[in-house]
């Protein structure tokens, strides 16, 4: 089980370079840089940093993070708070092209393969479903009721004239982004057709690194 920590820091400058002295923790998305406020309080800077340890081979306190600014240490202006997380818990949000370019056949093979993913999660995971063709509508939320999303998938059916891929895809993103956990990707089930959408792919693709989120195409 791991434990996430925010580390808050505020100082004077905005130069600054953050060293965890524990190799473990450089490792993965184990450290992230999720918020750097410098107008709310300026000429004061906060910075809100997630990083994960294990708490019982690798605590994470005052002493295993340093903070320079301009080659001065500032470590007397951390603040560590914990948050519950677990490693074991995934967000995944799954999305179905239901376009009328998608064969009667492809939709079937479509449907049983994204019910054998939901039968499989575990009850901490939590799945969202989106539909698309003319428009991109979320069937639920993220839930870990198996039998509600697996209904939910049964019920996608195959109509309208267009395919917002891409729009599916920024929505998709944008969800899935607001959960501040580590273990969250995106499945897409697509002939990949974008036909109408009102963002580019150049858009989605640095929305997606820009979120560091994973989006996996069938």
């Amino acid at each position: 089980m791991s434990d996430m920590k925010k580390l808050i820091i505020i100082f004077i400058q905005c130069i600054f370079f953050i060293l965890i002295n524990s190799n473990d923790l450089l490792s993965g998305q184990n450290l992230k840089i999720e918020k750097i406020d410098a107008r709310s309080a300026y000429p004061h800077v906060k910075i809100v940093v997630t990083a994960r340890s294990d708490p019982k081979t690798h605590p994470l306190d005052e002493q295993n993070l340093t903070i320079y600014e301009d080659g001065d240490l500032v470590n007397e202006t951390i603040k560590i708070t914990g948050q519950t997380d677990s490693v074991d818990q995934s967000h995944l949000v799954i999305s179905i092209d239901s376009s009328k370019s998608i064969s009667k056949k492809f939709m079937a093979d479509i449907k049983s393969a994204a019910e054998k993913i939901v039968r499989r999660i575990g009850t901490k995971d939590k799945i969202a479903l989106f539909r698309f063709n003319d428009d991109v509508t979320l069937l639920n939320d993220f839930s870990s009721d198996a039998s509600m999303i697996i209904k939910n998938i049964d019920g996608v059916t195959r109509h309208g004239k267009k395919t917002l891929l891409y729009n599916a895809m920024y929505d998709s993103i944008d969800l899935i982004e607001k959960i501040k956990q580590s273990n969250k990707k995106i499945l897409i089930f697509t002939d990949g057709r974008d036909e109408g959408s009102c963002v580019n792919v150049e858009d989605i693709i640095t929305f997606a690194r820009n979120e560091g989120i994973p989006v996996f195409f069938v």
